[in-house]
């Protein structure tokens, strides 16, 4: 991966969608070999909110946010929500699933009349595996997939419970096209869990958090974010998503990663006399000044603190 990224510095390229592309390409399939085989050893239990980007617990997932992490410039405090929707990736987990039904789809299946002796020991493995769900195994490979297939919809719990026999679950309409569109979906619905109904963060009372209230309220926007794809220098496209990610040291974010954790309503802007809490509303103004922001900020991003 790091062999990867330095090809391109070389050859000056950074668009973060290209490199997206390339990891998926290069090291994604690294990632993802055998996944139809141990796939839903890791699958069928980590497919809740909580566990579904839980790097410590998903050490191949940890690889992918490290990427997304040092394509942006972004701090390992950066939430992981946003990081996701940022780059507009979903979880290497939803890949495997759906690999995972691929493979299920081309066991299952019948030998063609052309050649009948096609696939006949991965069919036969297959088979045994679904007797062994049939008398109960909650270990084997079926079992454990089709929990998976329940929990996103797929299957019915109603309709898994009637199979009886082999060729009862041969019978269950599981494509990976399907599969596809119910991750997709249950993708969706986790961040819209996440990042809650859209309202005004500086309605947000101190004792709730408002991180994903604000990306959502001033940061997010329907169409693709440009600098997936836009000409930007490493330096600025490194600056820029710090900004969206909500990662920059604004008071507003200095001031709940502190040792001892600022109330946000006094989490106020030392540039001004004004007494206004600095949070990204308030750092994007309207007309620029040099102020005692971190030298690290470009003096074309320095605001005027005016009431906003």
């Amino acid at each position: 991966m790091h062999l990867m990224m330095s090809k391109m510095k070389g050859h000056f390229i950074n668009q973060s969608a290209f490199l997206l592309r390339m990891f998926d390409q290069l090291v994604k399939p690294v990632l993802s070999y055998g996944c139809q085989i141990w796939g839903p050893d890791v699958l069928h239990d980590r497919l809740d909110i909580e566990q579904i980007i839980y790097r410590y617990k998903n050490p191949l997932e940890a690889v992918h946010i490290y990427f997304m992490r040092y394509l942006g410039g972004l701090p390992k405090s950066s939430p992981l929500w946003i990081l996701y929707n940022e780059f507009q990736r979903t979880p290497l987990h939803f890949h495997w699933l759906a690999l995972c039904a691929r493979f299920w789809a081309k066991a299952i299946a019948a030998p063609p009349i052309t050649d009948p002796q096609r696939n006949v020991l991965l069919r036969n493995c297959m088979i045994d595996n679904i007797n062994l769900a049939i008398n109960g195994s909650t270990e084997c490979w079926v079992a454990k997939f089709f929990h998976a297939m329940v929990v996103i919809g797929a299957v019915s719990y109603e309709d898994l419970k009637a199979c009886k026999h082999v060729n009862d679950y041969a019978t269950l309409e599981i494509s990976e096209g399907m599969v596809k569109t119910k991750l997709q979906g249950l993708w969706q619905g986790m961040c819209q869990e996440v990042f809650g109904a859209l309202a005004d963060p500086r309605s947000i009372p101190d004792t709730l958090a408002n991180t994903y209230v604000r990306y959502r309220a001033w940061v997010t926007a329907d169409q693709t974010p440009s600098h997936l794809t836009a000409f930007i220098p490493t330096h600025i496209k490194h600056m820029l998503l710090r900004f969206r990610s909500t990662s920059f040291p604004l008071a507003i974010q200095v001031g709940r990663c502190s040792k001892h954790k600022i109330p946000r309503s006094q989490r106020l802007c030392s540039a001004c006399s004004l007494g206004h809490m600095e949070d990204d509303k308030h750092f994007f103004a309207r007309m620029p000044y040099v102020c005692t922001y971190p030298k690290e900020v470009p003096i074309h991003f320095h605001p005027i603190c005016i009431p906003c």
